[in-house]
Order: structure tokens, then sequence, then C-alpha cells
């Protein structure tokens, strides 16, 4: 096999009584935030200061990101959130998949 790089991060999925029900894991190819240290080690070449600053907040805008975050903070916070997002539609076609569940009824 072949091995390559993941970002990832674990989230534990709770139901309604706080017992732990399962764990959601978003992963993500890291290459696009390599491809921000090649433009980071361009801009340390650049003069310093200013050019760098307008050459990292474009990538981070290009991505998304705040640029006024430490870009570790900032990849961390939208993975998160990403496994926020996850688990809350993981949760809700949970509760959908227990109204839909046919009970037997009757009396003793």
């Amino acid at each position: 096999g072949r091995r390559f790089l993941i970002i990832a991060t674990d989230t534990p999925l709770y139901d309604d009584n706080g017992s732990l029900i399962g764990i959601i894991c978003v992963s993500s190819d890291p290459r696009p935030f390599q491809e921000i240290k090649v433009t980071h080690l361009e801009a340390k070449e650049l003069e310093a200061g200013q050019g760098f600053n307008r050459s990292r907040s474009g990538v981070a805008s290009k991505l998304g990101l705040d640029p006024e975050q430490p870009l570790q903070t900032a990849i961390a916070s939208k993975l998160t959130n990403l496994a926020t997002k996850v688990g809350n539609k993981v949760r809700s076609k949970m509760k959908a998949g227990e109204n839909n569940i046919p009970r037997e009824g009757g009396s003793g």
C-alpha cells in the first residue's frame, strides 16, 4: 500500500440523554494546505512586512479562512465546524429514522 497524509478531526456524537453513540471523523486532503506552505515560502522571499501580509491574506481569503487568525487555528476551526454540521445532520437523520420505525402495539 501507499502511504499518504490526511488532516482529520474526531468529534464524539451524543444522544439527547448525553450517552456516547458514536464518533464522527471528518478528514481532508492536505494538498491545498501544502500549496499554502509553498506560497508562504514564496512570500518569505518577497520583501519583509507588507508584501508577506498581502500574500498570506490573499491565500487565506481564497480558501475562505480568516486572514487575521493563525493558519492552523483557522484550519482547525473550519474542520470543527464541518464536523459539527455533519454531526447535526447525522442526528437529524437518526431522529427521522426513529420516527419511521414501525412499532408493535397492543395491550398486555
